[in-house]
């Protein structure tokens, strides 16, 4: 477990790793363990929708969240060794509190 606070220019961006933790009994069991990431914009983010209706601006708020996310997983996936936690699971989350443009990166 441990976090981090990522500055580039204007863009802010926390990171937070939890884990190995145990899986819910409920939750298959597997030789290898599970990583998952999810990639949140806070509310007060300067992101750039200006010009949109809200309805626009949360589609594409959800949408630039979730491809953040699926990045993420991809490029962190190669660099975890799973086989080592089986039965586990491992959490990234990243919130994005400013965005100049390159939350991206």
């Amino acid at each position: 477990s441990g976090s981090a606070l990522l500055t580039l220019g204007n863009t802010k961006v926390q990171c937070s790793v939890h884990g190995p933790r145990a899986i819910k009994r409920s939750a298959d069991f597997g030789d290898e363990g599970t990583l998952t990431c999810t990639v949140r914009l806070a509310p007060f983010a300067q992101y750039h929708l200006d010009g949109l209706s809200v309805r626009e601006a949360d589609k594409r708020r959800i949408k630039f969240e979730q491809n953040l996310s699926s990045a993420v997983l991809r490029a962190i996936q190669a660099s975890v060794r799973l086989e080592r936690f089986p039965k586990s699971l491992l959490e990234v989350h990243v919130l994005v509190l400013n965005d100049d443009g390159g939350a991206q990166a």
